[in-house]
């Protein structure tokens, strides 16, 4: 690697690029593979429900649900519902559009996110899209109704990708080496007990992304 290398991959902003470009590929590779073994899924029958799901992340963007938990809290964040949703009427590779284009507008237009953070979060929000709904579909298939399996295997898939995208911000902090991030991370023991921080996960990511991709940071 050489001295302009070094000092390239020395820039925080151009390691979070860098790693969103890996998990798009992650991302792409994954849904070709499950195309390539299922097929191409009907968009004739899920146009709408897509279009319905799209908008409904769109405006859960805006929202979260906060619990009280004892002397802390959990944020649950309404944009599971539509995933939810999702993953029971929808293709994979459909739930990925549709996540994409309503979260990403969602993001940029009620939460005013731009440039590298906006790309970021879209990355991520498509990466727990993915993996949410591959892992539902190999534990419970593409079931007509709901019973007790199809709602573990919900949970599971949920649990599993909210996981993964918390790692990703770990990630993300190891990138930027910031002392903020790191006491932030502290309160929540490694990001695996959220309800040590006030607000629980989605307090942790904003808190995190903020810090990370602030103006001031940039200069």
């Amino acid at each position: 690697m050489t001295p302009t290398d070094r000092r390239w991959w020395s820039r925080p902003e151009n390691r979070v690029t860098v790693l969103s470009f890996v998990l798009g590929a992650v991302i792409l590779g994954a849904q070709a593979g499950y195309l390539g073994a299922v097929g191409r899924p009907d968009l004739g029958h899920e146009v709408f429900p897509a279009l319905a799901v799209m908008a409904i992340f769109f405006v859960s963007e805006g929202f979260a649900i906060h619990l009280r938990v004892r002397r802390g809290g959990h944020a649950m964040s309404v944009s599971e519902i539509p995933v939810i949703l999702g993953i029971l009427t929808l293709a994979p590779a459909v739930l990925l559009v549709a996540r994409l284009v309503g979260g990403g507008l969602g993001l940029a237009v009620l939460r005013k996110q731009r440039g590298l953070k906006l790309a970021f979060n879209v990355t991520l929000i498509g990466l727990q899209a993915t993996v949410t709904a591959l892992i539902f579909v190999a534990l419970a298939g593409r079931p007509t109704e709901l019973g007790p399996g199809e709602w573990v295997a919900m949970y599971v898939a949920v649990f599993i990708s909210d996981g993964l995208a918390a790692a990703m911000i770990t990630v993300v902090i190891a990138m930027h080496d910031d002392p903020e991030g790191q006491k932030i991370l502290k309160k929540t023991d490694q990001t695996t007990k959220f309800d040590r921080l006030p607000g629980g996960e989605e307090a942790l990511r904003k808190r995190l992304l903020d810090s990370f991709f602030s103006p001031e940071r940039s200069k």
